[in-house]
């Protein structure tokens, strides 16, 4: 075996960045932090929602032709 000549420390003896949690605290650890519910604006939604129901054209399949495709665009 090769001498250890930069003076490392050996593996057992290495202290990790990461602290060794168990896995379910980990789990909960990250669900704190990514998966909090956000706060909902409930008129930002309302009028998203006029506006998209406003918006709605309706074509029949008969009245499916390009020209009155361009028109409802």
């Amino acid at each position: 075996m090769k001498r250890n000549t930069l003076k490392q420390q050996s593996h057992s003896r290495l202290v990790y960045a990461q602290p060794q949690w168990a896995l379910f605290e980990r789990m909960e650890y990250v669900d704190k932090l990514y998966n909090q519910p956000k706060s909902i604006d409930f008129v930002n939604q309302q009028v998203l929602h006029q506006q998209r129901s406003q918006n709605l054209i309706e074509l029949t399949a008969e009245d499916f032709t390009e020209s009155n495709l361009l028109n409802a665009v």
